[in-house]
């Protein structure tokens, strides 16, 4: 098996299949409200103007967004990893034509892998409970703030199915 975490444009991508034709993609999509949240206060790149952050996340989206029509790909959202992991690597194992193994499920039941504004992992947490305790990502965002995101990721939000909450 040969994994990356970045996937390649659509040509590449089809250039790809072409060579492999077993080849199988995983997208995983995280809601764009809690991406900009996330990477305003990740230390390498918290420094960025919220705008840029905010076209950052729905030009990926964009990019990407081939996978949902690309023939082989499982398309998951985080929040359904974390409400329902068993579930969904079920789904994933089941579209890679590969045997289940419980393993994923445990890492995700068990593993915080970069809380916010920090790099590490954390180990032995409850990630549902630990996520279900965070205010919405948005809480501390301006009207100004609030407005530039819908400006900026509205259309990716939809390509994405995910709903602006303010």
């Amino acid at each position: 098996f040969w994994c990356t975490k970045t996937f390649p444009g659509k040509n590449t991508a089809q250039g790809l299949k072409k060579l492999y034709p077993e080849a199988k993609f995983i997208w995983i999509l995280r809601n764009g409200v809690n991406v900009v949240h996330s990477r305003c206060l990740f230390p390498a790149v918290r420094d960025l103007p919220f705008e840029e952050h905010c076209q950052h996340w729905a030009d990926s989206i964009r990019r990407f967004s081939y996978l949902l029509e690309f023939p082989d790909t499982v398309v998951v959202h985080q929040e359904g990893l974390v409400d329902g992991p068993d579930e969904v690597f079920r789904g994933i194992f089941e579209g890679l034509h590969i045997d289940y193994d419980p393993k994923p499920t445990e890492y995700a039941l068990t593993h915080h892998v970069h809380p916010l504004g920090d790099e590490s992992t954390t180990k032995g947490v409850d990630i549902k409970k630990t996520l279900s305790k965070r205010p919405p990502a948005y809480q501390n965002w301006s009207k100004e703030q609030k407005r530039i995101f819908k400006d900026i990721c509205g259309e990716s939000m939809k390509i994405a199915e995910y709903k602006i909450e303010f």
